[in-house]
């Protein structure tokens, strides 16, 4: 399964990949599953099975396995039979297939963070795991559910994130943020974790012609998840000071998720509902046209464990960006690279975009900026992190 190379050691691996998510959907594992493929490894994926999905589809060196899962956005009860039920179908799954295929690798993506668990048969049969922490299973619920670190539940899975740390024979992260908070809270010693950001693949997300509408209209433009803690209620309630100023403002909102309808009830309430725009979702490699049409970008959570990769999306594309100040980004943009304000400050938000209304010139320079920044990221430079670290499992 390997080949030396003088100078270094070039391998070549089987890698079974465990997601809770559809495939292709997930622009992350899209861009993993097509760097490892290019890099000679065969992969499998086992996820989710959304409607008319084959159980199992082959494309050249990828296998996808596909659970028969479902997922809704609903209450918690929902949420733990969901996640359990892929949990134990992905562990058969991958216990029968790393019989005969002999995984090198299997690398797991959270959330929950229990999937990670699913692997231990094959770590017992020498499988390497990979945990890639996408996010911080216990600060998203806290913060989803209103509770205090010091609840039970909160607590029970922090001790399920050291667990997992624990296991894992190599932990990756998508922020400096993240990494500092696990290494000071649950880190096992011995353990460390590399930050890989959430960059998108230069070859899909990249800058058109620089423009400016000459319609007289004004888009602004978010996209993803449609959840209450990305705080997309800021840009409505922001509308009726906008548009008495602003001929032609739309916001464009492109995704779907449960909080939708409350969304659409407050622009209702508002009187704003002519302006705002709800799209339906589109495969990923159809948001770049979308995101081009935009003049300006938004990103309205400020929560700082949260690690989006639309506002890579939006730099690698030069397009204006506004978003809410936030660890994270502070971590990667400087000063001039982005619009920033406080998480819910409606006022701030308004007059940000007002300036870049009034001066569109200085947005498309501003987005110049913030795409230099970006380019000091780009996934080209992190797939060699993400590359070594694969490299470094199989040497092991």
């Amino acid at each position: 399964m390997k080949r030396v190379i003088e100078g270094d050691i070039d391998f070549h691996g089987r890698i079974c990949i465990l997601r809770h998510a559809y495939f292709p959907a997930d622009p992350r594992v899209n861009t993993h599953v097509e760097t490892l493929i290019a890099s000679g490894y065969d992969v499998d994926i086992i996820c989710l099975r959304n409607k008319n999905q084959p159980a199992k589809e082959h494309r050249g060196r990828l296998t996808i396995y596909r659970a028969p899962v479902r997922h809704k956005r609903q209450n918690v009860l929902r949420y733990a039979i969901e996640y359990g039920a892929f949990a134990f179908l992905a562990a058969f799954l991958l216990s029968m297939l790393n019989l005969r295929r002999r995984y090198d690798v299997v690398q797991v993506y959270n959330m929950p963070d229990f999937l990670l668990f699913a692997a231990l048969p094959a770590k017992v049969r020498g499988t390497r795991l990979l945990w890639y922490m996408l996010e911080l299973t216990p600060d998203l619920a806290a913060n989803a559910m209103d509770l205090s670190k010091r609840h039970p539940f909160i607590r029970a899975l922090l001790f399920i994130e050291r667990l997992c740390l624990k296991t894992a024979d190599q932990i990756v992260c998508v922020s400096d943020y993240q990494r500092d908070v696990i290494q000071r809270r649950s880190m096992p010693p011995g353990k460390s974790v590399t930050v890989i950001l959430n960059v998108p693949d230069t070859t899909l997300f990249k800058p058109g012609v620089a423009h400016v509408n000459g319609n007289g209209g004004f888009r602004l433009f978010t996209h993803g998840s449609i959840l209450k803690r990305y705080r997309i209620d800021t840009a409505i309630r922001a509308l009726p000071i906008l548009t008495r100023k602003i001929q032609g403002l739309e916001f464009m909102i492109l995704g779907q998720g449960e909080h939708r309808p409350k969304l659409e009830h407050l622009a209702r309430t508002l009187g704003v509902e002519n302006h705002v725009r709800f799209l339906e979702p589109v495969p990923h490699d159809s948001v770049p046209p979308y995101i081009e049409r935009a003049d300006v970008c938004l990103l309205l959570t400020g929560v700082p464990w949260l690690s989006p990769n639309k506002v890579f999306e939006y730099a690698a594309m030069k397009r204006p960006i506004i978003a809410a100040r936030s660890a994270f980004l502070e971590t990667i943009f400087e000063n001039g690279d982005i619009f920033t304000f406080e998480q819910g400050d409606v006022e701030a938000f308004a007059s940000a975009v007002l300036h870049l209304y009034n001066d569109r010139r200085a947005g498309l320079e501003q987005a110049a900026r913030a795409h230099e920044t970006f380019l000091r990221h780009r996934w080209e430079l992190e797939k060699d992190i993400y590359l070594r670290i694969q490299k470094n499992l199989l040497a092991n």
